[in-house]
């Protein structure tokens, strides 16, 4: 990464933040082997 880079967010991606999002298109579906997702943004 280059040192002038800044950073201007960052996201982690739950368990629970997964199965709102799928739940909300069909209760069908389900969640497994679920490790949480950490997104830096930077610009």
């Amino acid at each position: 990464m280059e040192k002038d880079a800044l950073k201007i967010a960052e996201l982690i991606i739950t368990l629970d933040d997964a199965k709102k999002f799928l739940y909300a298109k069909s209760t069908k579906h389900r969640v497994h082997n679920w490790r949480d997702i950490k997104v830096n943004l930077y610009i």
